[in-house]
């Protein structure tokens, strides 16, 4: 199965702020999720897999912060 790009956390985060959004809701399995007003919405983005999803997080990561992820 071709895996689409993973998608880049910083315009996710953009685009909640810009929409008046409070929250991301990411999870593999699902694409994004935005909480609008209170309501969840799901996004147009593709499915995240794991793989995906762990680049995004670790994006935003110091090494320190992804050292003492990977340990616990």
């Amino acid at each position: 199965m071709v895996m689409a790009p993973p998608v880049d956390i910083h315009d996710l985060l953009r685009e909640v702020v810009e929409r008046d959004g409070s929250d991301l809701h990411l999870k593999v399995g699902e694409p994004p999720i935005f909480r609008i007003y209170g309501k969840l919405q799901r996004t147009d983005y593709p499915v995240l897999d794991a793989e995906s999803l762990k680049e995004m997080v670790y994006s935003i990561l110091t090494p320190e912060q992804i050292k003492r992820f990977e340990e616990r």
